[in-house]
């Protein structure tokens, strides 16, 4: 309840990424991937109903996917589809709070890095 006293969210947007690195990344000898259960933790902290937050994690999501195609050449056209469905939920969020020259060149960052890998993300 310290969030909505304060606004401050730094800490919550730390402790989520890192739960939302621990299932993106692939772990085992598999290389079993869990994004779903990251999806999961999004879904759940969206109903705080903490706009920034959202954004953030949703970013972080991005991200993440995004080293994942890079480092591990992973395809997969589902994977492909939730990443852009995070990216627009997470744009939607900054347009929202009219903050978009705070994220616009992560949000740049993001668009290049995707076109590497066939994501046309546009904003």
């Amino acid at each position: 309840m310290d969030i909505f006293a304060t606004g401050e969210i730094k800490q919550l947007v730390e402790k989520y990424k890192k739960e939302i690195e621990k299932y993106i990344y692939p772990s085992g000898r598999n290389m079993q991937l869990r994004e779903t259960e990251a999806r999961k933790i999004i879904r759940t902290v969206q109903k705080m109903k903490i706009t920034e937050l959202n954004v953030e994690l949703e970013l972080h999501y991005v991200v993440c996917c995004i080293e994942v195609i890079e480092d591990f050449g992973y395809w997969d056209q589902g994977y492909y589809v939730a990443l852009e469905k995070m990216f627009y939920n997470a744009t939607s969020g900054i347009n929202e709070l009219g903050v978009q020259e705070k994220y616009e060149e992560r949000i740049i960052e993001i668009i290049h890095k995707a076109s590497e890998f066939g994501l046309e993300l546009s904003y």
